[in-house]
């Protein structure tokens, strides 16, 4: 194996767990999301103002 085959595979193997992982946490990632989006919503509005 080259040096790009192994880490081709490295990433592959990350990609797969974290998909894993996302597939497992999907309520937490979906809380985390919303919380994200109401303070970028909520920094916008007050940057409007401003």
């Amino acid at each position: 194996m080259t040096t790009a085959q192994i880490i081709r595979t490295v990433a592959e193997l990350a990609a797969v767990i974290l998909v894993i992982c996302g597939v497992l946490n999907e309520d937490r990632i979906i809380k985390f999301e919303d919380q994200i989006i109401s303070k970028v919503k909520s920094f916008l509005k007050s940057d409007k103002k401003n």
